[in-house]
């Protein structure tokens, strides 16, 4: 027998029943006074301790007398050092795997259980090795079936390393006319998704600064009004030159952050244009009124857009509809006044953008086209 296992004794019948008529010394604590049974050799095989003994009654000593016992090895349980792990792609949780618990002296997985406890909580028997772990902190707690005192104990940590998307993000308006010196409310669309949850928030900055821009000038240009609405002043400074190219007017950045609760971030700018209203006196052109207005609801829309125009003047309307890309999808001439147009019914999903004219006034509107 190996010295270096520890081996309980567990005395057997021949009918394979447990015998308890067996002391510990091996000798018999049971017949009568006349006999005894004395333990004499003992041999091994496989899990099994064999023994043969004698019995001594009235004088006779007979030998053959066999016990069988069961070799029960003392197993030691240990667990792994401490994990950690980011969550897979697009999902708020991980897959872990090589967690299996140690077993020293023999055994397997079948002989313990697990108890996680934590960000992700469930218990079972064999090993967690292959379980889903939720985003947080999980302590993993395994312990023999045959000895529930031996037990250990190891951390599982899975954080988010992925950052939110923002998708399809765009202002309406994007050009703020006339250049007038009013606050004008601006909605900046966008989607938001991320693997966890996620939130968004806006800010704005200013290619010219608050104060000094011109005649009219009012300070306090911008303000944000929540995650999708801001407030931008229609004031752009006096015309300049730089080398050949004119001074375009003023351009206000709308930065959209979005972040999680791990602090992962991604960040988007849209860009909102204030045209110099002397760009109208450079081209002699500033007795040309600026009241056309052009919306269309609803937007997105998974069917037809009705477009409402309206402004002053006796001369029709010229509209032109084009695709992302440019291409042409159909023009129209309307009447004079207010007119409402329906547009769209057979677009394919996607963006578009319609210009709407009269004389030498000019509207550009975005349109989003939704699968059904």
């Amino acid at each position: 027998m190996s010295s270096d296992k520890s081996i309980s004794i567990i005395p057997y019948k021949n009918d394979g029943n447990r015998d308890s008529t067996f002391g510990n010394n091996g000798g018999q604590v049971t017949g009568g006074p006349d006999h005894t049974y004395l333990l004499g050799q003992m041999m091994m095989h496989h899990n099994r301790l064999y023994a043969a003994g004698s019995l001594q009654t009235n004088g006779l000593d007979i030998t053959g007398v066999l016990a069988a016992y069961q070799l029960e090895e003392t197993v030691l349980l240990s667990c792994v050092n401490d994990k950690e792990a980011a969550t897979d792609r697009n999902l708020c949780s991980a897959v872990i795997s090589g967690i299996d618990p140690k077993l020293a002296g023999g055994g397997n997985d079948a002989m313990v259980t697990y108890k996680l406890t934590g960000a992700t909580t469930g218990s079972g028997s064999g090993s967690a090795s292959g379980l889903v772990f939720n985003k947080g902190v999980t302590e993993v707690t395994y312990s023999l079936k045959s000895n529930p005192s031996s037990k250990c104990s190891f951390i599982i940590t899975v954080r988010d390393k992925e950052a939110p998307v923002i998708s399809g993000f765009f202002a309406t308006p994007f050009i703020l006319l006339p250049s007038n010196h009013q606050m004008k409310t601006v909605t900046i669309h966008y989607s938001l998704s991320d693997n966890c949850t996620a939130d968004a928030s806006l800010s704005v900055s200013s290619s010219e600064p608050q104060t000094g821009t011109g005649p009219g000038d009012i300070g306090q240009d911008f303000e944000v009004l929540d995650a999708h609405h801001v407030k931008l002043r229609a004031e752009s400074s006096a015309i300049s030159f730089t080398g050949f190219f004119p001074y375009l007017g003023r351009v206000y950045s709308v930065k959209i952050e979005a972040h999680d609760a791990a602090g992962n971030k991604q960040f988007k700018t849209i860009w909102v244009l204030v045209p110099p209203l002397q760009w109208f006196d450079f081209f002699d052109l500033k007795k040309v009124p600026h009241d056309l207005l052009v919306t269309a609801m609803p937007n997105p829309s998974a069917n037809r857009f009705s477009l409402v125009i309206q402004g002053t003047g006796g001369k029709p309307f010229s509209i032109r509809v084009s695709n992302a890309v440019g291409r042409m999808m159909e023009t129209k001439i309307a009447g004079t006044g207010k007119q409402t147009i329906e547009i769209g019914a057979t677009y394919p999903p996607g963006v578009y953008f319609v210009e709407v004219s009269q004389g030498l006034r000019k509207k550009t509107i975005k349109l989003i086209k939704l699968d059904k």
